[in-house]
């Protein structure tokens, strides 16, 4: 049975071996569940061009996809470094409640893929961010949730 730095170190085994193909960046995640390895993703940025496809993303895509679930509750990710904060996001709005990674965020900032000021700036209140959100008060802005209460059963309504 394999352990959990098994299962990590297989993330990063995968995580340099999409390097030595260069497929992308030196990330990969993979996602278990009951034991058992049931997707893996590496960070496609590169080959893609979009900014989202980094490995945890890209595992759980794959995962959702094969289970028929947007919700990976009883899943454990292992990513090769720590997660970013859109990945990070990802995984908690998966249902994913345990992750396993290798490098720091210190760490990968030595390598030049440092991202603590994304934590840093999602921290902090609307007003004071680099890049502030702004909302436009337009009409029917709420529409598509009344839509979704009306044509939605209770139960798709669970986080």
């Amino acid at each position: 049975m394999k352990t959990n730095e098994d299962f990590l170190k297989e993330a990063i085994e995968y995580a340099a071996e999409n390097v030595r193909l260069n497929e992308g960046k030196p990330f990969a995640a993979l996602i278990v569940k009951d034991g058992e390895v049931i997707s893996m993703g590496t960070n496609d940025v590169l080959h893609t061009h979009d900014p989202t496809a980094h490995a945890e993303i890209q595992a759980i895509r794959k995962a959702s996809s094969k289970i028929n679930s947007e919700f990976l509750e009883g899943c454990v990710i292992y990513a090769s470094g720590h997660p970013c904060p859109m990945c990070l996001a990802a995984i908690y709005i998966s249902g994913i409640r345990t992750v396993y990674y290798g490098s720091s965020l210190e760490q990968a900032a030595i390598h030049g893929f440092g991202v603590s000021h994304i934590y840093s700036e999602v921290g902090k209140s609307n007003e004071q961010r680099q890049y502030p959100l702004h909302q436009l008060n337009v009409a029917d802005a709420e529409k598509p949730y009344f839509v979704w209460k009306e044509i939605s059963s209770p139960s798709e309504f669970e986080p």
